[in-house]
């Protein structure tokens, strides 16, 4: 995330000296990839709309990527259609999937992607990230189900747990994002670097 930002910064000819702390590190990229969104829409590269896209990237954070077909249903159960077909293209121009075939590629590295979840619920007390009330509720119907797996001879369970997906891929990570926004809350934010689009192509900057 400190190399990120230093890139960044030397791009854009910054002319602070001090160097930014974990919230700060994480503040400047996400700042940047709001920008970017916005300058996409309003340059017309981009259909969608800066908040679309904000949202389309919180569902991709927590289903990581998925076939098309599976990814509109992803968008469709969070409240995001009906043109699914456009935030879709849109989302996969700024972040191109890593393999064939599937969509909703998520930012990263993951520590931004968790944190960009954490700050776009509510829940936290950064006045300069106003959280998304979309985004409530939006984990639990997005998440992989755990499942208890099943009992023993003696009618007894083992403890262990399964993960199924909803959507056919596996859970980016194991706790639920409202824990990352307690955790933001209490400690130094290692938010996710967004604003410039921290994606593999470098497409547009």
């Amino acid at each position: 995330m400190a190399a990120l930002t230093a890139v960044d910064r030397r791009a854009h000819a910054a002319t602070t000296a001090t160097t930014p702390d974990m919230t700060g590190l994480t503040a400047c990229l996400l700042d940047r990839e709001r920008r970017h969104w916005y300058t996409l829409h309003e340059t017309g590269a981009l259909g969608s709309t800066r908040v679309e896209i904000s949202r389309a990237a919180f569902v991709a954070a927590l289903t990581g990527p998925l076939a098309c077909r599976e990814a509109k249903g992803a968008l469709k159960t969070a409240g995001l259609g009906p043109d699914t077909d456009r935030l879709l293209t849109d989302h996969a121009y700024c972040y191109p999937s890593g393999a064939s075939g599937t969509v909703l590629e998520s930012l990263s590295p993951d520590r931004l992607a968790e944190d960009f979840l954490a700050l776009s619920i509510p829940g936290h007390d950064l006045p300069d990230h106003a959280a998304d009330p979309w985004a409530v509720g939006n984990p639990e119907l997005l998440l992989p189900v755990v499942e208890p797996v099943s009992e023993s001879h003696d009618g007894r369970g083992h403890g262990d747990h399964r993960r199924g997906s909803r959507y056919g891929a596996e859970a980016r990570r194991a706790a639920p994002p409202a824990a990352s926004a307690h955790r933001t809350a209490a400690a130094p934010l290692q938010l996710l670097c967004s604003g410039g689009s921290v994606r593999r192509t470098g497409r547009g900057r």
